[in-house]
């Protein structure tokens, strides 16, 4: 029975508190603390009010750990402000992650004064593993007294955790496990003990305390502890320079975890931000061994193992299976013979970039520069970008189009390309390509460009006719999370100007551009295009990433995509979503997920989205060139034909802040 419903049946107090502690914990895993907390404080109250104790405890430990998760929120938030400079942001993020830690311990420290009350001592040790300064020897005494049982398993596994020596208790675990036949607590004791004697260099003790993890977890049909002991004995063959083992290993590894995807995108929503601790450096350590190997077959291989960690990014930035469907129905179709493919690697070490031409075998080009050296460039350059006043310098842009463009510059030009398409990696996303520069001219001018985050998930069918559009937009202020968004005052004239172009394009403005007013057009009308010249924020996560609309209020890409999907009947993809006055986040490549995602989590078989705030009037001007330049082209090329008519103007139009940020994500077609 779903929570919802347990609450709507509940007849009497006790039941409600039962519910509404149900209802909370739900909230909380899908990161809805705020919801969380008001209907575990009415669990509280209510259990209160019963004198129902053990109800009490389990809404003060609920509460202690929405509290918690709500305070890694906040610390994950000032770690992407700390990213991109904005550093009193940062700062206030910080701090509020300090109280809610503080409101933690506070409903920790009240459950542990009533489980010593009850005499309750499971309760007693839940509340001590989470209260900061617990004296660790008094709580393994407590957790001692307990029965053999799982609890008492996970209790010690938790307390070594905590234990900058955890061997002995690792071992106690183990022993535990195998006394009352407990195989998925030992898999995961074993494992834990493996780990540590892998950070202690004793590989061989860890190979074989890790196999034992293994067999443990095939045992318990524990997938989810599997594929952590699968990668663990991949990291240790590698470390004994035995790389085809390795590989097997990783391969093994994801693939225990690719069949319990879904689980985990329905897991603890805060845990899902463990993705680069625990999922992404098993995908990235397979590629890097791949490419280290020089072969074809690995080669091809690891490209496969690329897309699938786009894949997976995105699964995790948007928590949600839906791109797993997406990957689905995408139709990549065939590659045309002057567009090619530009994938970029980004690992510890170096730069990896790999060039696909139809009908040609790859070509890979390695730069050994440091990760953070590289991604400094990068957010100098998208920093320089921005500028609108001072002259643009092309020496930054110089430096990254000699990385990833000039090796190639032979086989493009002798497969007469004209079409570049790149499928980037980490905080490359959120760099324009078009800006990038060969000391003569823009990469623009010379070729049509798109990004994607995925072939497997881009759709390139050809669109039907792009002559119609619902064309939405704000001109009003707007305050959204004590944030204001200023009024756009040349929306007006940019929607009216886009049903000059596309007759029979339908307009959306201010108090009419609201969710319900968005389904009942796209509901009554087929639009292949939707225009939405509104603000937008791409944020670390998904729940920082939204569109405002004219009534003063946030619609989510969740809930944009659940607009378009449920008012097409079926799975149709829309095919275009132009974005006209978005942001993202400068220096965080996390942000750039957001961006780089839209098309497949908004439905749309592509997406033209800016990627920082431009002067309105000059977005009125580049729509109303875009829209005429794609009734005689593609998408790609009618964006390059737009910015390259902008960089020739003898205007301030032509430098890169007002041009660049206009990208094409998804089908180029």
């Amino acid at each position: 029975m779903r929570p919802h419903s347990a609450l709507a049946l509940a007849t009497n107090p006790q039941a409600q508190a039962a519910a509404l502690g149900s209802l909370g914990d739900s909230h909380r895993l899908l990161g809805e603390y705020d919801r969380a907390q008001t209907y575990l404080q009415q669990a509280l109250s209510l259990a209160q009010t019963t004198q129902n104790k053990p109800y009490e405890l389990a809404a003060l430990h609920s509460l202690g750990n929405n509290a918690l998760s709500l305070s890694q929120r906040h610390q994950r938030r000032a770690a992407s402000l700390t990213r991109q400079g904005e550093l009193d942001q940062a700062n206030s993020q910080q701090a509020q992650a300090k109280t809610t830690t503080a409101l933690a311990q506070t409903y920790f420290q009240r459950a542990l004064q009533i489980a010593i009350e009850q005499n309750s001592l499971p309760d007693q040790i839940k509340a001590r593993l989470n209260l900061q300064g617990t004296d660790k020897t008094q709580l393994a005494e407590l957790i001692a007294q307990l029965p053999p049982s799982r609890d008492r398993i996970y209790s010690t596994l938790d307390l070594a955790q905590q234990s900058p020596n955890p061997e002995l208790l690792l071992t106690q675990a183990i022993l535990l496990a195998q006394t009352i036949d407990d195989p998925r607590g030992a898999s995961f004791a074993l494992g834990a003990l493996g780990q540590w004697q892998e950070k202690q260099g004793n590989y061989t003790a860890a190979l074989t305390t890790t196999q034992q993890a293994i067999l443990a977890a095939d045992r318990a049909q524990a997938k989810d502890s599997r594929y952590q002991w699968e990668w663990q004995m991949a990291r240790l063959l590698r470390a004994q320079a035995n790389n085809p083992a390795a590989i097997n290993a990783y391969e093994q590894s994801i693939a225990t975890m690719e069949s319990i995807r879904s689980d985990l995108l329905n897991a603890d929503r805060n845990l899902q931000f463990d993705f680069r601790d625990s999922v992404e450096p098993i995908y990235r350590e397979l590629i890097d061994l791949r490419f280290k190997t020089n072969s074809p077959a690995q080669l091809t291989s690891a490209l496969t193992n690329l897309d699938a960690l786009r894949l997976a990014e995105l699964q995790n930035y948007f928590g949600s299976d839906c791109l797993i469907r997406a990957s689905e129905q995408a139709k990549p179709g065939t590659q045309e013979s002057k567009t090619a493919i530009l994938r970029s690697v980004i690992l510890s070490d170096r730069l990896i970039n790999v060039l696909s031409i139809p009908g040609q075998p790859e070509q890979i080009t390695t730069t050994a520069i440091p990760r953070l050296q590289l991604e400094t460039e990068i957010t100098a350059l998208r920093q320089q970008l921005e500028t609108y006043y001072n002259p643009f310098n092309p020496a930054p842009a110089q430096t990254l189009y000699k990385r990833l463009i000039e090796p190639f510059s032979p086989q493009l030009k002798a497969q007469n390309i004209d079409t570049l398409v790149f499928v980037n990696d980490g905080i490359l996303r959120s760099l324009p390509m078009a800006a990038l520069h060969d000391g003569k001219g823009f990469l623009i001018e010379r070729y049509a460009i798109a990004t994607t985050p995925s072939l497997s998930l881009t759709n390139t069918d050809v669109g039907g006719a792009a002559n119609r559009a619902l064309a939405a937009g704000m001109t009003q202020d707007a305050v959204i999370d004590g944030r204001k968004f200023r009024g756009l005052t040349n929306v007006a004239a940019e929607l009216k100007g886009i049903q000059t172009i596309l007759p029979g394009s339908q307009i959306l403005q201010d108090a009419d551009f609201t969710q319900d007013r968005l389904g009942v057009e796209l509901k009554k009308t087929q639009f292949p295009i939707i225009h939405l010249a509104t603000h937008g924020k791409f944020g670390a996560e998904a729940e920082d990433t939204f569109l405002v609309l004219g009534n003063q209020q946030k619609l989510s890409l969740t809930q944009l995509d659940t607009l378009i999907r449920k008012v097409s009947g079926s799975n149709e993809l829309i095919d275009l979503l132009t974005l006209t006055a978005c942001e993202t986040a400068v220096g965080d490549d996390r942000a750039a997920l957001g961006l780089a995602g839209i098309a497949i989590q908004a439905g749309a078989k592509s997406v033209i989205a800016s990627l920082w705030s431009i002067n309105d009037a000059t977005t009125r001007d580049f729509s109303q060139s875009f829209y005429q330049n794609l009734k005689t082209t593609d998408k790609a090329k009618a964006l390059q034909a737009t910015q390259i008519k902008m960089i020739k103007t003898n205007s301030i139009a032509s430098r890169p802040a007002y041009w660049a940020p206009y990208v094409l994500v998804g089908s180029w077609r």
